[in-house]
Formats: structure tokens, sequence, C-alpha cells
């Protein structure tokens, strides 16, 4: 039974808990990069989803348009030239929708096999009112994550372990102290026998060997440790930029979602107002066709700002390490 080990035993424990937490460590920031993952292909295909329903809205209106123009064209009233840019449009319009159409396909089997669900499973239209509401005045720190975060405190506790195997190493050159005892009872014919015999004492070991190679393994778990100190050193200025970079895009993704409110009704009321000149022959099949666009353009523009702002704050909570994984 050891009574002194020189903290072998003790260190060999501490190594045991340090680098079952750094494990543990390490399946969070797993679970939580997984989880980011989730967001940016859900969030993609509500992208390819919302624009796949604005193309296909516009394409009715523009097939509307086709065929009010071919009744035009049939009384002399326009030249067959805005009828080929009409239908010219309205074919720009069907690629875009085959190309958003595609989109949704690719993203959807992505999404199913990133789920391990059937890869045949088509997920249903996504609404972005059922995502958790986010928080528009929240800000990451560097404070906060570098006390917070799953990956800093996955290399802080791998720095325990260095410090613990240091000291380990270092107890191999103190000698070892332990208490034996035995008992005996036996009995060789008519040439000895032994009753009850006990025997308690104190044993004293020490490895001379290690005088020699205990300086070189103590170095190289000192280089160890000062190679930690390095990683935890570029994780925090890593830490520092991901964080700046995060509150920069969450803030600029709230004010383009402002802007492009403003976009939509700006070119949904320019649509208006040039439909009524070209109604009055004040403006041509160009500026129509133009203020068309426009109008779409502006509609898919917020429906993927929308996406946007809650895309950058699931990142600023992963700076933050403020991304509770269950």
């Amino acid at each position: 039974m050891p009574i002194y080990t020189g903290g072998r035993i003790k260190g060999g424990i501490n190594i045991a808990k340090d680098v079952l937490k750094a494990e543990e460590y390490n399946a969070v920031a797993s679970k939580e990069q997984l989880a980011i993952r989730a967001v940016n292909l859900y969030l993609s295909l509500y992208k390819a989803q919302q624009t796949n329903l604005l193309i296909a809205e516009n394409i009715k209106q523009s097939e509307q348009r086709v065929s009010d123009f071919k009744a035009m064209l049939d009384n002399g009233l326009i030249a067959r030239n805005d009828l080929l840019k009409a239908e010219l449009q309205l074919s720009n319009y069907q690629v875009s929708l085959q190309e958003a159409q595609k989109n949704i396909k690719v993203l959807n089997y992505q999404l199913a096999n990133f789920l391990k669900i059937d890869a045949d499973t088509q997920l249903d239209q996504i609404n972005l009112a059922e995502v958790n509401g986010v928080d528009l005045g929240l800000k990451a720190s560097y404070d906060a994550a570098k006390t917070s975060r799953s990956d800093v405190k996955s290399l802080e506790s791998q720095r325990l372990v260095a410090e613990d195997q240091l000291k380990v190493t270092k107890a191999s050159t103190l000698p070892q102290v332990s208490a034996t005892a035995g008992y005996n009872a036996f009995g060789l014919q008519k040439v000895v026998t032994v009753t009850n015999a006990a025997m308690v004492g104190v044993g004293v070991s020490y490895d001379i060997g290690s005088l020699y190679k205990n300086k070189r393994e103590v170095n190289v778990a000192k280089n160890h440790i000062r190679e930690i100190d390095e990683h935890i050193e570029l994780l925090n200025d890593k830490v520092k930029v991901q964080v700046q970079q995060a509150n920069e895009n969450y803030m600029l993704a709230q004010k383009q979602d402002v802007v492009y409110h403003q976009a939509v009704d700006q070119a949904v009321e320019n649509y208006r107002i040039t439909k009524d000149k070209y109604d009055n022959g004040i403006a041509d099949t160009d500026d129509l066709l133009t203020a068309d666009v426009q109008q779409l353009q502006s509609k898919i523009n917020l429906a993927i700002s929308k996406a946007n702002t809650i895309e950058k704050y699931y990142d600023l909570l992963l700076a933050n390490g403020s991304l509770n994984i269950k």
C-alpha cells in the first residue's frame, strides 16, 4: 500500500479529471459548430424558397402582361418590339425560377442529409415567424467570450493537463514509501510447520535512473506548456477578431433590413407610378419592365435580409460563447 509517491497518484487523478473536462468542452464546441451548420442550411433553404415564391408570383404578372401586349399588338397599339421585350423578360424570369427550384432541391437534400432523415423528404415551406425572436440589442463581448467559449475552456483544460503532467514528471525523482504486510500458514511434513505467521513493515524504493532521464522529460513537459500557451494566445486573438466581426455583421444586417423595407415601399410605388405613366403614354416599355424588375429584386432582397439578420444573430451567439446547446 503506497504511503508516499511524490504526488504521482494525485497527479494522475488530476490529469484524468482535466482530460475529461477538455473532452467535454471539445464535444460542446463540436455541437455548436453543427448547430450553426444546421442554421445556415435552414436559412439558405428559406432564401431559396422565398426567391422561388416571389419569382413565381412575378411570372404570373409577366404572363398577363405578354397576353395584354399581344392583344395591343393585334390592335396596332404597340410595336412588335415592345412585345418581344415583354416576352424576353418573361423568359428571364422563367430561367431564374428554374435556378431557384434547383437551389431548393439541392438545399433540401443537404439539410435532410445533415439531419439524417430520408433524403427524399420534402421539407415544408419555412416560416421565420416560428423561429425564436432575436435580441436586436445584443452585443458580443470579448470578456464574456473568453470565459464562456467552449474552445477556450478546452484549451485551458489541456494546459492544466500539461501542468499536472509536469508535476508527475518531476515527482519521478522522489522516493516512494510503501507499507507492506503479509500472512502465512503452511506446513511441510516432517520438515517445518508455520502457523499464523504475520509480517508488517515499511519499504522505500528509489529509481536511480530517473536522475539521468528526468531532466529531459521535464524540459519536454515545460515545452508542451509553452506550446499550449502560444495556442491560447493565438486563440484569444482569434476570439477578439471574431467578436468584433460578429458585432459589426449583426449591426449591418439590422441596418440593411431597415433599408430593404424602405426599398420595397419605394419600388412598389415607383412601379405604380411608372405603370400609370405607361398607360397614359408618358413612359415607354423599357421604363415599365425596369420598374417591374426593381420591384421584384427589392422583395427578394427583403426576404433574404430577414434570414441574414437571424443568421448573423446566431453567429453572434457563437462568437460570444452563449449559443446554448442541449
